[in-house]
């Protein structure tokens, strides 16, 4: 059994399909975590879930909805404007998060929750107050995901220093229950051993299987520290890549794992799947 730790098959790009993507994948034995990415989609992901074994859900405000910005047709639907598509900037209701939490077992982690400044756009004083607003939802998901005793599924882009530090100071506060995963891992090891030193699992998706960039540091990480994912619709490995990604596609990233950590595959799969149900509490 596999477990993608992080996919989207619950999104508008697989509004057509969406029940036989999930079946094609629990069919080829890979469980998965349907992750959320504002109220709308999370909502989607628990309801999803719970109409499936082996299918679990995040729930949580990603950073890029903080604030207006370019919408992303994968993700769900929304009214044109322009060139593009402008998405709303929705306020973090931490009541309406935590409704959906308490009407579902099947919701396992807040997420995906964190900070991304790679897109900043504006003057300088407008991306500083685009950090201070993100920085101040991720520490309200933060306390939501201890209070409720939730791990936290990271996104991380451009921003590494900084959830290491709001991360570390809530762990000093709250303890173990500051909990989680980075998700889609895509900085240098030197930011990954800070993430690792408070405990936090690393998540690698299609990523690795063309691009060799952290092939080092999985050889040298511990694999129970690991997770898998796809990260679905995005980041599709080979030999698919260029093609819509689904779950059921993690075989090929953690096959390409097991190469490189010279291990077999079928170790990986299960211990990779072993690692995301212990840290999202999940009966194996």
């Amino acid at each position: 059994m596999l477990f993608d730790s992080h996919a989207h098959a619950h999104f508008n790009a697989f509004r057509h399909d969406s029940d036989e993507v999930i079946k094609r994948s629990l069919a080829a034995k890979v469980e998965m975590l349907l992750v959320g990415t504002q109220l709308d989609t999370s909502s989607a992901a628990a309801t999803t879930a719970e109409r499936y074994a082996g299918v679990w859900a995040a729930i949580g405000l990603h950073p890029i909805h903080t604030t207006l910005g370019y919408f992303d047709p994968n993700e769900e639907n929304g009214a044109p404007s322009g060139d593009g598509f402008q998405r709303r900037a929705e306020h973090f209701d931490s009541d309406r998060y935590r409704a959906i939490a308490a009407a579902s077992d099947k919701v396992v982690a807040i997420g995906e929750v964190g900070l991304d400044y790679y897109r900043l756009e504006g003057s300088p004083s407008e991306q500083t107050a685009v950090r201070e607003k993100q920085q101040e939802v991720f520490q309200q998901q933060i306390e939501l995901a201890a209070d409720l005793n939730l791990p936290l599924c990271i996104h991380c882009r451009d921003a590494h220093d900084d959830v290491y530090r709001m991360l570390k100071s809530a762990q000093q506060r709250r303890g173990d229950r500051v909990r989680g995963v980075i998700h889609c891992f895509t900085g240098t090891e030197a930011e990954a051993e800070k993430h690792l030193s408070l405990g936090f699992s690393i998540s690698f998706s299609g990523i690795i299987t063309f691009s060799g960039q952290w092939d080092a540091f999985i050889r040298r990480t511990p694999l129970e520290r690991l997770l898998v994912e796809t990260d679905c619709p995005y980041l599709t490995p080979v030999p698919h890549r260029g093609k819509r990604n689904e779950p059921a596609y993690v075989a090929y990233t953690a096959a390409h794992l097991a190469k490189i950590k010279g291990l077999s595959f079928d170790e990986v799969g299960s211990i990779t799947a072993k690692n995301a149900k212990r840290l999202f509490g999940i009966e194996a």
